[in-house]
């Protein structure tokens, strides 16, 4: 029975619900009746859900122990399941179908942002009328907010935004352009704009109207800034209240101000009529911007109506408004008095076409006109051109621009070979065309530049390219003209012909076709059997993109067809004959004259080789015409040695060596002669180059050899000694050349050499004087060891000769490094060709003079003078102390060298000695005796100090003592003995003063203390931060650091004066006036101790007021009132008094002044009153005893 009772149980708790769209698990009524009327309603809204991933149904889960109250799973574009928390609401069930339909229409699914939350909540709002999220947004001020840079982490504020999605699916009959729009980021952030922009006039949510905090601002005329910061995607907004009447414009400027949007024309003017603007200004970026709101408002209204720019001249008509009237008078713009007359002016001014700001001055107040110029456009039609020889047309220019003026310039073009016809031009705003004319009055260039003032724009220049097919038979063609990719053809009936080439509208051309003309060439004539023939070569000459084509015909004989360029023939006459030719191509023909020639024959000497006493002649046999087969020749003429031909026009001659040759010839029964002139060779010996050595000399000879002016060309063999030389000699021109010999000599300085030659000898004598020796001390060095010396050898030679000097070769100038032995300060060089003696340089040694106390050791500064080259390693010496190793080189060396002090005073001499240099200098050894310090102990800031030092030195000389001063900063001062020192500091500071010597010390201390003044008086109490004291009873004394010191005080004010005072305290000592302000409030003593004691009787809620009017007394120093309060209080109480204390209290309590003159009066009456009311008791009592 209980296993039945559990199955039944568990049955129930998994018992689904299943609606039409839903199944809801475990059973729920409720939420399902809320998951279909969302369902429905978002149906109605013409919305489509996203489907189940499984089923045809949604997975509904009521889940106790879910993270969250309820939430959607969503998986690739359908719904997994729902998941609710028990107590939901239908707000909420509302919310997640909304995920379901959402999720349809969702072009982003990937990226998840605030709209993935806001969208669903600003749905379930408007379906179910709870609007609990979006009320959120304005009440948290959510619009400074950028919902862009809220992450994940803040989710619950993603809800908050659905007050901008509210906003819209209120007014949107169908949701699922919205739906779509908002799923992205870009789409949501231009919706999101919006809404921002709209919240001023203030948004209606659920039947509440929310509207943003708003930051009031003032305008009056002239500007005022505001400076916001906007992050992104936020908003600022303004309630600006203008006087109306007037014209307000609103700028953004600096950082950001492109991102800036509002539901207010940015940069325009605004005629105020009532007064207030709500302004909004929203960041249509992500990025945070800092800019400059400026509002400029003027009583002045102004605009353009009309005007002119023209070369950098501006004029405009205006029109201007002041308080809605029409401004009639004097006004200023910019400065400039400009009259107007019924609202109308004309400000002319210069410079380009740029923003301006027309400042304008009336009736003491001033407005601004934004007058933004700017650069027009220009455009032409055709974009490029296609010009050649007799070209023109128009060129269409059209200025376009927008400014509120005309822009008037003369429109003009310029090529190189084109003419333009200039237009003047007056442009309006808007699109403005023109006709420029142009025709081609040369070759054209490669552009046309179109200018109109000061703008200018250009358009390419093409030549169009042409091509002429023309049949000479036919005498018919076609030309083909090609434009880019377009090409015109025309027709071709004859020539010559006139073509007119149109393209695009205007005329790109006009052609001359000219007539061809026939051009023949014969070659050379050649003699081939028995016949002269002839190359002919024939070609049409037309135009260079002509091609011509017909038959070939030469004396009526077809000889081929011509297809242009050349066509080749040959032509074959008999020798010494005349002939008319007559040569034709189609309807081309020409007539050639021929004359063949008769046969003769040249003999021309091509070249020679003189060698050996023989020259070897090359001759060339040339015909008049070319031979096939040549006739036979003989050679002859004097001293004829050999001849041979090596091909049919080349023969060799040779014969006996002669300055002058004769060739003779013999052929075909003729005979002639050639003459062949082969000058002797000139010869020219010299030097160039020699060694020289004390023993031998050896040079090396130039012989140069020159053969001019023979009458063929030549080449020369010549024998010198044992050397070949050749020339190669042009005809009529000269040659040269050279060799080089070697000869060897014992050494004099002048000997005389011989050379052979195979044309005779040669003779030539040298001169070789000794080199030219100097030497100059590198460096000498002394040291223990000896002297030796580093020597810069300066040797100079004849350039041509190469000496042997100490072991180097020399030729010109050269410098020889060596190193020698010295003694006794002289070193011996011996160069072969002579010697040198060099001298050990001097050098400076010297130390100063020395004044130093006795018994103390001093460091002498020795001083040594190296000259250059010197260097020394040994020992300084120096009297009464050590020896010092030094190491010296050129320049100046300086050496401390301890030495002890003489035990008495007086002169000494000190002997100074290194290496083989020695010197003397003195020491002036002096004592100190009775040594003092001189200074005041105590000063004030600022005062100088002379600081002196007293004492005797023995003997007299003139001795400084160093000053050591510390407290006031840690320095020292050098002090000549029996002088002083100055010295001042300006903050409070002790110095301590120590002076010495090495064998005595002496010491001080001086004060720089600050001057004050001590103010002494009785302080009865303190009002304000100042001092309540007792008139008069104000007293001061100087102090120097504290201390009391016997220095002027003087008190200026005034003592009698009862309030608020003001003493200025003067206090003089040692030449320094210092002063000091005392502010305090003087009260007269027994007042204010009896207001103070008066204060203490008054009951409690009284006392305020009373303590109020007694720092009044105190402040104004008007005791009248708290006075007669105070006397009702130190009274005896009587009757009458006390009724006056009541009234006086009560008044008091109320926070108001009393009537203290009455309640003094009926204390006074108080006598009187009694005296009469006893006096009537007493008559009663009389009366009826």
């Amino acid at each position: 029975m209980r296993l039945l009772i559990a199955l039944l149980a568990v049955v129930a708790v998994v018992y689904a619900l299943e609606t039409d769209h839903f199944v809801v698990i475990p059973e729920d009524q409720t939420l399902a009746n809320y998951l279909e009327e969302a369902y429905s309603y978002y149906k109605d809204k013409g919305l489509d859900p996203a489907p189940p991933c499984q089923g045809d149904k949604y997975k509904v889960y009521v889940d106790p122990s879910s993270q969250y109250d309820a939430y959607t799973a969503l998986g690739n574009g359908c719904i997994v399941e729902q998941r609710f928390k028990p107590g939901y609401t239908r707000r909420l069930a509302f919310h997640e179908v909304g995920h379901i339909f959402f999720a349809k229409y969702d072009s982003a699914p990937g990226d998840y942002f605030w709209a993935d939350e806001a969208t669903p909540e600003a749905m379930a709002s408007v379906a179910t009328g709870v609007y609990y999220f979006p009320s959120k947004y304005f009440s948290e001020r959510l619009y400074k907010v950028d919902p862009f840079s809220l992450g994940e982490d803040k989710v619950y504020d993603w809800y908050k935004y659905s007050a901008v999605v509210a906003w819209y699916l209120q007014q949107a009959q169908q949701w699922k352009d919205l739906l779509r729009v908002i799923s992205t980021r870009q789409g949501a952030a231009a919706l999101y704009v919006r809404f921002l922009l709209a919240l001023p006039k203030g948004v209606d949510l659920g039947g509440v109207t929310y509207r943003p905090d708003m930051e009031r601002i003032e305008v009056s005329p002239g500007a005022v800034r505001a400076y916001p910061e906007f992050n992104g995607y936020t908003a600022v907004y303004y309630e600006v209240d203008v006087p109306p009447g007037g014209v307000l414009r609103i700028a953004v400027e600096g950082d950001g101000a492109n991102n800036i949007v509002s539901n207010i024309a940015i940069g325009r003017e605004i005629v105020v009529t009532n007064g207030t603007i709500l302004l909004a200004l929203v960041n249509n970026s992500s990025k945070t911007v800092r800019p400059t709101i400026v509002f400029y408002y003027s009583n002045i209204k102004a605009k353009v109506l009309s005007g002119v720019y023209r070369d950098g001249h501006i004029s405009v008509k205006l029109y201007a408004e002041y308080g809605f009237q029409r401004l009639s008078g004097l006004a200023k713009i910019n400065g400039s008095d400009i009259y107007f007359s019924d609202g109308i002016a004309v400000y002319n001014f210069t410079g380009g076409l740029r923003p301006y700001v027309l400042r304008i001055e009336y009736n003491n107040t001033w407005g601004y006109l934004f007058l933004n110029l700017t650069q027009p456009r220009f455009s032409v039609s055709p974009t490029s051109l296609y010009l050649d020889v007799g070209g023109w047309g128009f060129i269409n220019v059209t200025i376009s621009h927008t400014n509120p003026l005309a822009i008037e310039c003369t429109l003009n073009g310029t090529s190189r070979g084109v003419a333009f016809k200039p237009i003047a031009v007056l442009a309006p705003a808007g699109n403005n065309t023109y006709r420029l004319y142009f025709q081609v009055s040369g070759t054209p260039g490669e552009k046309i530049d179109i200018r109109c003032g000061n703008w200018s724009t250009s358009i390419p220049v093409y030549k169009p390219s042409y091509k002429l097919e023309f049949d000479l038979d036919k005498w018919r063609g076609k030309l083909y003209v090609q434009f880019g990719s377009s090409l015109l053809v025309y027709n071709i009936t004859d020539l010559p012909a006139s073509i007119n080439v149109t393209f695009n509208g205007y005329t790109a051309a006009v052609l001359a076709l000219w007539r061809p003309s026939l051009n023949v060439n014969l070659s050379n004539p050649r003699l081939n059997g028995g016949l002269i023939t002839y190359n002919v070569s024939i070609n049409v000459d037309g135009l260079p993109w002509a091609v011509f084509k017909g038959t070939v015909k030469i004396d009526e004989r077809l000889d081929g067809n011509y297809q242009g360029g050349v066509f080749n023939t040959t032509l074959s006459l008999e020798p010494g004959k005349e002939k008319d030719i007559t040569i034709a191509v189609g309807k081309l023909s020409t007539i050639v004259h021929v004359k063949t020639p008769s046969l003769k024959i040249e003999l021309i000497p091509l070249g020679a080789v003189v060698e050996g006493g023989k020259a070897r002649l090359l001759v060339k046999i040339n015909y008049n015409i070319e031979v096939v087969n040549a006739p036979p020749i003989v050679f002859d003429g004097p001293g004829l040695v050999s001849a041979s031909s090596i091909q049919q026009n080349l023969a060799i001659l040779t014969y006996n060596f002669n300055d002058t040759i004769v060739i003779r010839h013999k052929a075909l029964g003729g005979e002639n002669s050639v003459i062949v002139r082969l000058p002797r060779p000139e010869f020219n010996i010299s030097l160039l180059r020699g060694e020289v050595t004390p023993e031998r000399f050896q040079g090396e000879f130039n012989v140069s050899l020159k053969v001019c002016n023979p009458s063929v060309t030549a080449k020369y063999i010549v024998a010198v000694g044992n050397r070949s030389v050749v020339l190669n000699v042009q005809a009529n021109g000269c040659a040269y050349n050279w060799t080089l010999i070697s000869l060897t000599s014992a050494y004099s300085p002048s000997l005389v050499f011989s050379v052979n030659t195979s044309f005779g000898d040669l003779s030539y004598r040298v001169f070789a004087p000794p080199p030219n020796v100097t030497a100059e001390i590198k460096r000498w060095l002394v040291n223990e060891g000896g002297e030796y010396v580093d020597i810069l050898l300066r040797v100079k030679t004849p350039a041509k000769y190469t000496y042997k000097v100490m072991g180097r070769g020399i030729s010109g100038e050269a410098v020889l490094n060596i190193t020698a032995i010295a003694f006794n300060g002289t070193a011996l060089v011996d160069y072969g060709f002579g010697a040198l003696k060099l001298f050990r340089p001097g050098i400076i040694l010297e130390a100063a003079p020395v004044i130093v106390e006795v018994n103390t050791p001093y460091t002498l500064n020795v001083t040594l003078r190296v000259p250059e080259g010197l260097y020394i390693n040994a020992t300084l010496n120096v009297s009464h102390s050590s020896a010092v190793p030094v190491a010296l080189s050129p320049g100046v060396h300086k050496r401390e060298i301890f030495v002890k002090s003489p035990p008495f005073p007086g002169a000494y001499n000190l002997s100074l000695r290194v290496g083989p240099y020695e010197n003397y200098t003195t020491v002036v050894a002096y004592g100190v005796y009775n040594l003092t310090l001189m200074a005041p102990k105590a000063v004030v800031v600022g005062v100088p100090v002379e600081v002196k030092v007293v004492g005797r030195v023995k003997p007299l000389v003139n001795i400084s003592l160093p000053l050591a001063i510390s407290g006031c900063g840690n320095f020292s001062k050098r002090v000549p003995l029996n002088g002083s020192v100055v010295l001042r500091f300006e903050k409070p500071c002790t110095a301590s003063l120590v002076a010495y010597t090495n064998s005595t010390r002496v010491s001080a201390e001086v004060k720089w203390a600050s001057l004050t003044v001590e103010i002494s008086f009785e302080r009865l109490g303190t009002l304000r931060g100042l001092p309540v004291f007792p008139a008069r009873g104000l007293s001061a004394k100087a102090l120097l650091g504290g201390a009391p010191v016997n220095g002027t005080v003087r008190i200026v004010g005034d003592f009698d004066k009862l309030g608020y005072v003001n003493y200025t305290v003067y206090v003089e000592y040692m030449g320094v006036v210092n002063k000091t302000e005392f502010l305090g409030f003087a009260v007269p003593l027994d007042n204010y101790l009896a207001a103070n004691k008066t204060a203490t009787l008054l009951p409690p809620d009284a006392r305020p007021y009373f303590l109020f009017l007694l720092e009044k007394a105190v402040a104004t120093g008007d005791w009248g009132l708290v006075d007669g309060i105070s006397r009702l209080y130190s009274n005896t109480p009587t009757p009458l008094t006390l009724v006056a204390r009541y009234l006086v209290e009560r008044d008091l309590s109320r926070g108001r002044d009393p009537n203290v003159e009455a309640a003094e009066i009926l204390r006074r009456l108080e006598p009187v009153i009694f005296g009469v009311v006893g006096g009537l008791a007493l008559a009663v009592i009389r009366r009826f005893a």
